[in-house]
């Protein structure tokens, strides 16, 4: 019996290593746009969260 890949199946293996490809990319441009907006979008949430609440814990109010 032959071990031998034909066309359609090197197609086939190919155009799923592109696919492959193509998504890790996606994924880490995403990954580049979207977690620093996601950060910053939580650091504000935060802040006006805890904006009437002293910074430090040993603060002393006037």
């Amino acid at each position: 019996m032959s071990q031998q890949l034909n066309d359609k199946d090197v197609d086939r293996i190919a155009s799923r290593v592109v696919q492959k490809l193509v998504m890790y990319g996606l994924v880490i441009v995403a990954g580049i746009w979207i977690v620093p907006l996601v950060v910053i979008a939580a650091v504000t949430s935060i802040g006006y969260a805890t904006r009437d609440l002293p910074f430090v814990l040993g603060w002393r109010s006037p």
